[in-house]
C-alpha cells in the first residue's frame, strides 16, 4: 500500500480528523468537498462498499463556526456566553437546562394555547434563543460558510461536516416519542437520548427551511461532539460516521462574504425569511457596498474578545492593543490635522488667485 493510500486510509477510520487545507474562497470549498466527500459515500457500517444515497453529498451535513477554537458544543454549553445587567453564566448545569425548558413549555401556552411537546418545545425554543442541546447543521455547505465568517475577524474561522449512517431505520421519529421521561419531580428528570443522534425537524419556521437546517442531539452537551468514540455505543445509538472540520482564514472573511452575497444570493435577508431579517439584511449588505474599513473598529473588537480570555497571553495582548489603539488614533488625527491644513492651504491658494484676476 502506498503511503498516499495509507494517509486516505487512516483518515477514514479516524472519527475526527481536522484537514489542513484553507478555504479561502467558494471555489476552494467546493474544491475541498469533492474531494473529502466523494470517497465518503459509503456506508456506516462497511466503508469499502459505495452505495447509493438520499442525502446531500452522500449524507455529508455542514455548520459554519466563527472562532477555529470553539468546539462542537450546543448552545446550553456554551462557556462564558450569556450574559446580562453586569453578570455572566459560566456555564449552564442539567439543572438550569431542565428548568429553563420547563419554564419555556409553561410560559409558551399563552401563545399556542396548549401544551407543547418535547420536540416542539425544543425546536421553538431553539429557534427563539432559549439555550438548548440541539445542534444546528445545514445540507448547504455555502450556507456553513456564510457563519464561519459572519463575525470575529480577527479570529480563523471553521467549516465543519460530519457524515451521517446511511440507514435510516434508527432515525428518530419527531412525531412520536418522547425527549425527556415522564418525571413527578423535578429531581427525576432525564434526557434518554444515548449517544449521538441526528434530528429533523418538522419546520416550525421559515428559517430552518432556507437554512436547509437540521439538528444533532448528544447524550451529554457539555462534552464537545468531536470527542466522542462512536465504538463506545451501539450501532443504533449513534449516527455518526464521522467529522471533518477546514480553517476559513481571518483574512478572508470579509472577501467570501462578499462573494457569498454577490454570486451566489446568500445573505442574512435570504437566510432569516421574516421581516427582521429583510430589515437587517438591507443595512447589512448596503454597508458591505458603500461602507468603508475602520481599524479602529476592528482593533476595537480584538480587545473586546481578548478580554473574555482570562489566560496571562490574552492580558498581555489586551495591553499592546491598547497601545496600538492608542498608535491608531494617534495617527488618525495627524492625518486629519494634515488634511485641515491642505485645506486651508487651498483656500487661501484660491483667495491668492481671485486677488490678481483683471
Amino acid at each position: 500500500m502506498t503511503s498516499q493510500a495509507k494517509e486516505s486510509s487512516n483518515k477514514a477510520d479516524k472519527y475526527y480528523y481536522p484537514g489542513k487545507e484553507r478555504i479561502t474562497n467558494v471555489q476552494r470549498l467546493v474544491r475541498i468537498l469533492k474531494k473529502y466527500c466523494e470517497p465518503y459515500k459509503k456506508d456506516g457500517d462497511n466503508p469499502t462498499q459505495s452505495c447509493g444515497s438520499p442525502h446531500n453529498l452522500g449524507g455529508f451535513y455542514f455548520r459554519g463556526q466563527d472562532n477555529l477554537g470553539d468546539d462542537l458544543l450546543p448552545s446550553i454549553a456554551w462557556p462564558n456566553h450569556y450574559e446580562h445587567a453586569g453578570k455572566v453564566i459560566k456555564q449552564f448545569t442539567r439543572e438550569q437546562e431542565r428548568d429553563l425548558l420547563h419554564r419555556f413549555r409553561r410560559r409558551s401556552y399563552f401563545h399556542d394555547g396548549r401544551i407543547l411537546s418535547d420536540w416542539e418545545a425544543l425546536f421553538l425554543a431553539r429557534h427563539h434563543g432559549l439555550p438548548t442541546r440541539l445542534l444546528d447543521w445545514t445540507s448547504n455547505p455555502l450556507i456553513a460558510l456564510y457563519w464561519a465568517c459572519l463575525r470575529k475577524f480577527d479570529k480563523d474561522g471553521a467549516v465543519w461536516a460530519f457524515k451521517r449512517r446511511l440507514e435510516e431505520h434508527n432515525d428518530l421519529n419527531v412525531f412520536c416519542g418522547k425527549v425527556i421521561k415522564d418525571y413527578e419531580f423535578a429531581g427525576r428528570c432525564k434526557f434518554p437520548i444515548k449517544g449521538v443522534k441526528v434530528i429533523y425537524p418538522f419546520h416550525i419556521s421559515g428559517r430552518i427551511t432556507s437554512q436547509a437546517g437540521i439538528f444533532t442531539i448528544q447524550e451529554d452537551p457539555w462534552k464537545p461532539l468531536q470527542e466522542y468514540a462512536p465504538t463506545n455505543y451501539r450501532h443504533k445509538d449513534f449516527d455518526i460516521l464521522c467529522i471533518r472540520r477546514w480553517r476559513v482564514p481571518r483574512d478572508s472573511k470579509m472577501d467570501i462574504l462578499e462573494e457569498l452575497n454577490n454570486y451566489y444570493g446568500i445573505d442574512h435577508q435570504t437566510l432569516h425569511p421574516d421581516l427582521d431579517g429583510l430589515s437587517k439584511g438591507i443595512w447589512q449588505i448596503e454597508v458591505m457596498r458603500q461602507g468603508k474599513e475602520d481599524p479602529l473598529l476592528l482593533v476595537n473588537k480584538v480587545i473586546k474578545s481578548a478580554r473574555k480570555d482570562k489566560s496571562k497571553y490574552a492580558k498581555v495582548n489586551v495591553k499592546a492593543l491598547k497601545d496600538a489603539r492608542s498608535d491608531v488614533w494617534a495617527k488618525v488625527k495627524e492625518l486629519e490635522s494634515s488634511r485641515q491644513k491642505l485645506l486651508k492651504a487651498l483656500e487661501k491658494e484660491k483667495k491668492n488667485i481671485q486677488a490678481i484676476k483683471p
